[in-house]
């Protein structure tokens, strides 16, 4: 299991976007100024926390987590975002999500379903306090964020559960669509049972065909490693494109692996171009990914 955290290279971008300045987060967390400039950023978790906490105190909106975990252009999304998206439905996108932390960081996804519920809370496994609120709100915003461009619908959970004492139920209500029961003994975000089985209009077999290997590839690398230094890791969708050079294949196995792929799926004549470009991204940039993950 590795025991560090990745984050996202565009996150100091996108807090300005929000009008939250970096300097002034990394300073309350008690972190390295210069920490999100770096091209690789890796955290612990307790520095994970530091950081969320930081964006909660420097930021006066209180939807600053929901509207970080909402994702509107589909080229920020990771490769394991992009695999999830590929995947039949709901309940398989999540199965994948879950199963994959474990290759870039300390925490499980974990579901729990009965007949007429399914609940998905997050886990930190290495954590020695309680998980900022403004992490709790991402990582919830970022489930229905997927649920909602995976089935192409408005989709709303049965209620979202949280842990904290009652505050600003209504922009939760507004973005979730749906109860806010605060005071939980958890948090966690109850959709139906029958939610799981919803299909994804961005269902694509033969792209996960081409990711899925490259990440049961790594999980098996990294079984065992503690720290992202010891492997290479999952790196966000712009961190791979822009680092393509530091693929460990060689030149000659790069442009073998290439040809196999874009062979491949001229062979089965599939729509796979109709479905990056639907997504905003380029059959290009998907073949460097998936040969920088492997």
């Amino acid at each position: 299991m590795s025991k560090r955290f990745r984050i996202p290279g565009r996150l100091a971008t996108r807090l300005h976007e929000l009008g939250v300045g970096a300097s002034a987060v990394l300073q309350s967390a008690g972190l390295a100024p210069g920490l999100l400039d770096q091209p690789r950023i890796v955290v612990t978790t307790e520095e994970l926390f530091a950081l969320w906490r930081g964006v909660g105190v420097n930021s006066p909106n209180p939807a600053i987590g929901l509207e970080l975990g909402t994702e509107t252009k589909a080229e920020h999304f990771d490769p394991i975002a992009l695999a999830a998206l590929s995947t039949a439905s709901f309940g398989e996108a999540m199965e994948q999500m879950a199963r994959y932390k474990q290759l870039s960081c300390p925490e499980e996804i974990i579901h729990e379903m009965d007949d007429s519920e399914w609940s998905i809370q997050f886990r930190w496994l290495l954590a020695d306090s309680v998980e900022p609120a403004v992490l709790t709100d991402l990582c919830f915003a970022w489930v229905l964020c997927i649920a909602r461009h995976g089935t192409g619908t408005r989709i709303s959970p049965l209620r979202l559960e949280l842990a904290r004492q009652p505050t600003h139920a209504k922009i939760f209500e507004r973005h979730f669509g749906c109860p806010i029961v605060f005071g939980a003994v958890r948090n966690a975000i109850i959709f139906r049972s029958s939610d799981a089985a919803l299909p994804f209009v961005t269902s694509n077999a033969e792209l996960l065909a081409m990711l899925a290997p490259q990440f049961d590839e790594e999980l098996k690398q990294h079984k065992g490693e503690e720290s992202f230094l010891r492997g290479s890791g999952l790196r966000s969708r712009e961190s791979l494109l822009g680092d393509g050079r530091r693929c460990r294949r060689s030149r000659a196995n790069c442009t073998s692996a290439r040809a196999r792929c874009s062979d491949g799926c001229r062979m089965r004549g599939i729509a796979f171009s109709r479905f990056l470009r639907r997504l905003g991204i380029s059959w290009r940039g998907t073949i460097l990914i998936t040969l920088c993950l492997s």
